[in-house]
């Protein structure tokens, strides 16, 4: 459907394929992951990855934050967006701690309530807040920079 231009990579392309699939589904994924040779394979493997609720597909894409390769990256972050927020609380803590802002964005576009204080200190307009949770993989590196670029007062 990608190819076709019928779908774009985005969460909910990746939503409407792999929701409600067996754990064992997702369990072949990071093995996958290597393998995979085109950097649009990787997106959309990582995407997958993120309709899962387990937590064993976290390191994976915490991994594939630190990817040079942008749209991997952004990828990796829309992906952990879309795991439950119990999966994700634990990394708060480092998401304050890093220089980066992926890490940040992915948990303000999860809607985590410890992303709030980072979000007020952004102060973004309706449009931004809008991105922040729409964006399609190949805008969300420009949600990241918001991140990146502000001092985060509540840190």
């Amino acid at each position: 459907q990608v190819a076709l231009g019928r779908q774009d990579d985005s969460p909910r392309a990746a939503e409407f394929w792999f929701h409600g699939q067996a754990d064992a589904t997702f369990a072949r994924l990071p093995e996958l992951l290597p393998s995979l040779r085109s950097t649009p394979q990787r997106v959309r493997c990582l995407l997958a990855m993120g309709c899962s609720s387990d937590a064993r597909l976290l390191p994976p894409l915490l991994r594939a934050l630190d990817a040079p390769h942008g749209a991997i990256a952004a990828a990796a972050a829309c992906a952990l967006a879309c795991l439950p927020h119990e999966i994700l609380a634990p990394l708060v803590p480092r998401a304050q701690r890093e220089r980066g802002g992926l890490l940040r964005a992915a948990l303000a576009r999860a809607g985590l309530p410890a992303a709030r204080p980072w979000l007020n200190a952004l102060a973004l307009s309706p449009e931004q807040r809008r991105l922040l949770h729409a964006a399609p993989v190949r805008r969300f590196a420009e949600v990241a920079s918001w991140f990146r670029r502000r001092a985060l007062v509540a840190d």
